[in-house]
């Protein structure tokens, strides 16, 4: 539970150091750890009580100026109907990758206003005080001309604006509903084993560390399942291989 915080604390370290290229990296880890947390907490599947999950994804929510509440059901709504016209989380897997990157704002109001039309009526008080908290911290940030708070707005702005590209349209496009997966090592180490997409689909109340577990055993029964990469190989890059890929297409 505590796996995201270091790399925050470390970034903050490194703000007031001045060191704002090496906090920036610290702060894409703490935002890479801090979704894991979030998402598992989304399936129940840290197996701690509901109560201290709502604090954990109220805390993730004000550091990275995200409502994760209202995140929360819009995503088991696209578990529910992957990649259909409802499923308001995956709508950018539609669209081309300079789309996806582009309509990274609008892409978080939507998942926000659906994830609130989908929460249940007792919750929604819930996502409407988090939603208050960080639209107050947010106005401290430029009030206060903190150096430390702007830098963490205008980090997780950014972010949060970007993940639309990789969250949604490179786990999800030109594929199935069940998604994409990955199996080089360094990539899955980086991204702390969330591009086990295809795993976490077929089976979303497994926690993400076991994940690779998870690979390993699919690998041997249903090996098709690892054939849609989300970092495309060199063969998927220069061969004959997905043609209609959009990544493959920049390189031909």
């Amino acid at each position: 539970m505590v796996l995201p915080y270091p790399f925050l604390l470390v970034s903050w370290y490194l703000v007031h150091q001045s060191h704002y290229a090496f906090a920036f990296i610290c702060s894409v880890f703490f935002v890479i750890t801090a979704y894991r947390q979030g998402h598992d907490l989304f399936h129940q599947a840290l197996g701690i009580h509901r109560h201290l999950a709502t604090a954990l994804l109220f805390i993730i929510s004000l550091l990275s100026f995200s409502s994760l509440h209202s995140m929360k059901y819009s995503h088991l709504f696209h578990h529910y109907k992957p990649l259909s016209d409802d499923d308001t989380e995956d709508y950018l897997a539609h669209q081309t990758w300079y789309q996806a990157l582009l309509g990274g704002l609008l892409f978080r109001v939507r998942i926000y206003r659906h994830g609130y039309h989908l929460a249940p009526k007792h919750f929604k008080p819930k996502i409407i005080i988090e939603s208050l908290c960080i639209l107050l911290l947010s106005f401290c940030a430029f009030y206060y001309q903190s150096a430390l708070f702007l830098y963490q707005f205008s980090v997780m702005f950014f972010i949060n604006a970007s993940s639309g590209l990789i969250a949604v349209w490179g786990l999800h496009h030109d594929c199935d509903e069940i998604g994409r997966t990955e199996r080089n090592p360094i990539v899955n180490a980086l991204t702390f084993n969330l591009f086990y997409h295809a795993e976490h689909h077929l089976f979303p109340a497994v926690p993400t560390d076991n994940l690779p577990k998870l690979a390993k055993r699919l690998d041997k029964v249903a090996p098709h399942f690892s054939k849609n990469s989300v970092v495309p190989t060199l063969q998927d890059i220069f061969g004959n291989k997905n043609d209609t890929c959009p990544i493959r297409q920049l390189f031909a």
